[in-house]
């Protein structure tokens, strides 16, 4: 285990024009590191003897009104959220309601990053389960994509979208903040989803794995590492050039960027 842990910081002048960096909370780390050292844990063998292949459930789901894409494999329980950085806002005419355009190509690549990812630790992905929503992608995948009726959804990823935004909604409400940037949004679901994943499902595969540990290949999080929280101020060591000029700076906590 590392002795120091780094975490991802915004700092700016305003949550308009924040700016993320990486700060290790160890007064002793070098900041010429950017990485902590983690061990990849191998997968045994028995869990690819007893599961060759895994199904994905995959859904679009809003938060603060911007859209994300979920992916969840089915007996695994491993969850990714890829949030869009590039969205067109569309408002219709005599409406107040604002949709979102999101393009099917970045679509596609993400889903094909994660069928590598399943690849790479040796399990097949023969069936894609989406609701109507993904019905342009058909033929476009690496793999079949099962699309459900129409006004039909996937149950499974449904109720794990309901459990994301309930522990969004814990860090959220504590936060003193009217107004916040999108990038504490997509950080907060990212930390969320690290937590899940790294943690060993009721209904999973292994007793003793996490989907993380599974999938990733990263061992147990050491809570004792976790010392900052998401939303709270920190002053962060920033360098030194030998001059007056402070050596700290204030910053927000949005997630651990090692874990």
């Amino acid at each position: 285990m590392s002795t120091h842990e780094t975490f991802v910081f915004s700092m700016g002048s305003s949550f308009d024009n924040s700016t993320t960096f990486l700060f290790s909370m160890d007064s002793s780390f070098d900041n010429s590191t950017t990485k902590s050292n983690i061990q990849h844990i191998p997968l045994p063998p028995v869990i690819l003897q007893t599961h060759p292949s895994e199904d994905l459930d995959i859904d679009f789901f809003y938060v603060q009104g911007a859209p994300d894409l979920i992916i969840k494999s089915v007996s695994i329980t491993f969850q990714v959220i890829l949030a869009f950085n590039k969205i067109n806002r569309i408002t219709k005419q005599n409406q107040r309601k604002v949709t979102y355009k999101r393009g099917p190509s970045e679509i596609i690549n993400d889903i094909e990053k994660i069928l590598r990812l399943l690849n790479n630790r040796g399990f097949k992905t023969p069936i894609i389960n989406a609701d109507n929503e993904f019905s342009k992608l058909e033929g476009k995948l690496s793999t079949h994509i099962e699309i459900c009726g129409a006004g039909q959804h996937i149950p499974r990823i449904e109720r794990g979208i309901r459990t994301i935004k309930d522990r969004v909604r814990c860090f959220w409400v504590s936060l003193p903040f009217k107004k916040a940037p999108k990038i504490m949004v997509d950080e907060c679901l990212h930390m969320v989803i690290t937590c899940i994943n790294s943690l060993p499902q009721k209904n999973g595969i292994s007793d003793t794995l996490s989907p993380s540990s599974i999938i990733l290949g990263r061992d147990k999080i050491d809570g004792n590492n976790l010392r900052a929280i998401f939303g709270r101020y920190h002053e962060v060591y920033n360098g030194t050039d030998n001059t007056n000029k402070e050596r700290r700076i204030s910053a927000i906590c949005l997630r651990q960027s090692n874990s």
